[in-house]
C-alpha cells in the first residue's frame, strides 16, 4: 500500500496481507476485515486523491472501470457536491488528502451524508513507464524520448514528495541497473480504501502496482481485481441535508457592549 495513504488510514490489523502477481505488469495487495462478511454493501464514493489533494484527473482514470465494478453507470462524488455548495467539509477532505486530518475525523464529518454503509476513497500515484526510452537504451541508442506518461500534468515518479510503496513495489528486471531503475520510477499505483461509516475506520483496501504501458489496461485490471476481492459492492450516492459539524459560527449581532477596535488584545465580533 502507498506509504502516505497508509499513514492516513492507520494500521490494518484485521486480516493477513494478501499479495498476488497477475501477469508480469501488475502486483496486488488486498486487506479485508473478516467482519465485513460476504453480504452486500452500499458504497458512497467520496473522491480520488493524487499529489496530496482531491483530483478529477485521478478519478477520470479509474471511473469507467470502477463504476462498472460497483454495478453502476455513474457514481456521484461526494467531494464535488461539497465544493459546489462551499461546504466546509470540502476543506476537511482536502486536509485528509494532505495527511492533516485523521480518518476518524473524516468519517465523523462526512459519514452522516453517505447513503451507503461504506465510503470509498481512491488514491492514484506514479506514472506510466516510457517503454520507448527503455527499448532505446536496451538497443544502445542514446536518443531522448518523451517523459513518462503522467496523470494530471505531473511527470515525477512520486507524488508531492510522498514516499514510495515500499515492499509492495514491483520491480521489472532488464539487463543493466539503469533500465530497471527507470521502470521503478515509472510505476503507476492505485489503491481503493473502504471506510466503515459505523466504525469510522478502514475495513478493506485493494492496491495495485502497475508497470505496463496503458492507463486503460491499468484501470481494467484494477477493477477486475476489486470485483474478485469484494464482489458484493454497489455504488450509491450522498444526502447532504445534515448540518456540518465544521460549519463556521454565525457572526455575532452588533452590540454596544462590544469593546472598541484598536484596544490591544481585543477585537470586535468573534
Amino acid at each position: 500500500m502507498h506509504g502516505a495513504l497508509r499513514a492516513l488510514l492507520g494500521p490494518l490489523p484485521f486480516a493477513a496481507l494478501l499479495v498476488a502477481c497477475e501477469g508480469s505488469d501488475a502486483q496486488f495487495a488486498t486487506r479485508i476485515d473478516p467482519a465485513l462478511g460476504a453480504t452486500r454493501h452500499a458504497v458512497s464514493v467520496l473522491g480520488a486523491y493524487q499529489d496530496g489533494r482531491p483530483s478529477s484527473e485521478a478519478w477520470d482514470l479509474v471511473a469507467p472501470s470502477l463504476t462498472s465494478a460497483l454495478r453502476s453507470s455513474r457514481c456521484e462524488l461526494g467531494y464535488n457536491t461539497l465544493v459546489a455548495s462551499s461546504d466546509p467539509r470540502a476543506d476537511l477532505i482536502e486536509e485528509h488528502a494532505r495527511g492533516d486530518r485523521s480518518t476518524e475525523e473524516l468519517v465523523a464529518n462526512v459519514g452522516p451524508g453517505a447513503q451507503g454503509d461504506l465510503i470509498l476513497v481512491v488514491q492514484v500515484d506514479g506514472n506510466l513507464p516510457d517503454r520507448e526510452r527503455v527499448a532505446s537504451k536496451m538497443r544502445g541508442g542514446g536518443g531522448r524520448s518523451a517523459a513518462p506518461q503522467s496523470l494530471g500534468g505531473h511527470t515525477s515518479g512520486r507524488l508531492g514528495g510522498m514516499p514510495g510503496r515500499g515492499s509492495l513495489a514491483t520491480t521489472t528486471s532488464f539487463e543493466g541497473a539503469g533500465d530497471s531503475a527507470l521502470l521503478d520510477r515509472s510505476m503507476l499505483g492505485i489503491t481503493a480504501s473502504f471506510f466503515s461509516v459505523r466504525d469510522g475506520r478502514v475495513v478493506a483496501s485493494v492496491s495495485m502496482d502497475y508497470t505496463g504501458a496503458r492507463a486503460e489496461e491499468a484501470s481494467e485490471k484494477f477493477a477486475a481485481k476489486l470485483v474478485r476481492s469484494l464482489p458484493e459492492m454497489t455504488c450509491v450516492g450522498w444526502r447532504w441535508d445534515s448540518p456540518s459539524a465544521l460549519a463556521p459560527r454565525a457572526p455575532a449581532a452588533p452590540s454596544d457592549a462590544l469593546p472598541p477596535t484598536g484596544v490591544p488584545g481585543l477585537t470586535n465580533g468573534i
